[in-house]
């Protein structure tokens, strides 16, 4: 008797393998930028059930990112689960805003990465739109993270929700499944090169403009009066006002 052989089925297992072995080298290409001596991180991966919409959230110390990730991933698999990742660290395991921790890069959900300037440094697809990451060379606070996101994405039309410490993004090579053609989540743009943080001017609040009060031609005296009113008259008119005496040929011409 010969024996079965199960193509499809070691196919797809294959298949299986290369699509997690791709996510989490890329999830742990940006994590490691997070790495700091002296502080203790956790960092999250999401999975919600495409039909019954449970949702599993799993969190653990940065330095067990690449087995744990790759687990998770293969105990939800892409063709049943919407995967998720916070790109922000956390000091406790809790993504909570009291909870941030400093940050190497800002991120966001746009509608068309190309526009942005600078350009970012990792953009995957997401069947509606992109969401893009920047890797800087420093580290930056939560706060300052978050207003630096907000920024680039009021810039460029993106999603401020997506701004947030506590935000998710997709994990590229999963499936949208939010998504009628359920689209693939596929990177588009990859340069981990180091980049300056962009600069983002604070906005200050401007001192309210005092108008002058409008001179009274009956208290005051022609010089007070001509120079009250010298930024809204003509330099011929403004002339007219200081002379002593009308001219009517002067005065028509003003």
């Amino acid at each position: 008797m010969k024996p079965v052989h199960h193509r499809g089925r070691r196919a797809r297992a294959g298949h299986d393998q290369y699509w997690t072995a791709e996510a989490t080298n890329l999830l742990v290409t940006v994590l490691s930028r997070l790495e700091e001596r002296d502080r203790t991180s956790f960092v999250f991966v999401v999975a919600r059930h495409r039909l019954t919409g449970e949702i599993i959230e799993d969190a653990f110390e940065l330095w067990k990112a690449p087995r744990r990730i790759r687990r998770f991933l293969q105990k939800h698999p892409r063709d049943q689960y919407d995967l998720f990742w916070s790109p922000g660290a956390f000091s406790k395991p809790k993504r909570i805003r009291s909870a941030a921790l400093s940050s190497p890069f800002g991120w966001c959900r746009v509608s068309d990465w190309r526009q942005c300037r600078p350009r970012p440094s990792i953009v995957w697809s997401i069947g509606d739109g992109y969401e893009a990451i920047w890797l800087w060379r420093k580290f930056e606070t939560p706060g300052r993270v978050e207003a630096i996101s907000r920024a680039l994405a009021k810039r460029f039309g993106g999603d401020i929700g997506s701004t947030y410490p506590v935000s998710l993004l997709r994990i590229p090579h999963t499936i949208n499944h939010d998504d009628e053609k359920r689209a693939p989540v596929e990177v588009v743009w990859f340069d981990d090169l180091l980049q300056r943080r962009p600069k983002v001017r604070s906005p200050k609040a401007s001192p309210a403009r005092q108008e002058k009060p409008l001179a009274d031609p009956f208290t005051c005296g022609r010089y007070i009066v001509a120079k009250n009113y010298r930024e809204r008259v003509s330099p011929q008119c403004y002339d007219l006002m200081l002379h002593r005496r009308e001219r009517r040929d002067d005065a028509l011409n003003a």
